[in-house]
């Protein structure tokens, strides 16, 4: 989604400076009008392609940002929920240090994330927003622990 935004971005400044170009042009009775319509033009076209490919891109079946969404996340799971291949877009409220068997996060509502050890998942600090792809969901002690892997961002 970051490099839709940048697109978003980067089409937006083109067209202001496509604009610019073509009355600075006008003003001034030099031949640089076509050019500035090509930039616009390529601007509006990247513009168009990054709202496209945002539009295109699926968002996560469960977002968890605060602990009032982690508490209905973990009534879903304990109504009986299956979350395997599903995806949950989470703000990270605590991590664990990782070892070989992985990283544990901790979300908002009461229940944790374990994920395999990786430079990605090493990197995860607290406040980060992750998207983890589901593997399973087990109760361990009374509390939630959701295993899976991150997400392609």
């Amino acid at each position: 989604m970051v490099i839709v935004g940048f697109g978003l971005i980067g089409g937006v400044l083109g067209l202001v400076v496509g604009v610019v170009w073509l009355v600075i042009g006008l003003i001034l009775h030099r031949r640089v009008v076509k050019a500035s319509w090509l930039t616009m033009a390529g601007a509006l076209a990247l513009l168009v392609v990054s709202l496209g490919i945002g539009l295109a891109l699926p968002s996560a079946d469960y977002t968890v940002s605060d602990a009032t969404e982690g508490r209905t996340f973990v009534k879903q799971l304990d109504e009986g929920a299956d979350i395997t291949d599903k995806t949950l877009k989470v703000t990270v409220e605590e991590v664990g240090s990782s070892s070989v068997m992985g990283v544990g996060l901790g979300a908002p509502g009461g229940f944790s994330i374990a994920l395999p050890n990786s430079q990605a998942t090493r990197r995860i600090k607290v406040g980060d927003e992750v998207t983890v792809t589901c593997f399973q969901a087990r109760q361990f002690f009374g509390l939630w622990i959701v295993t899976g892997r991150l997400a392609r961002q």
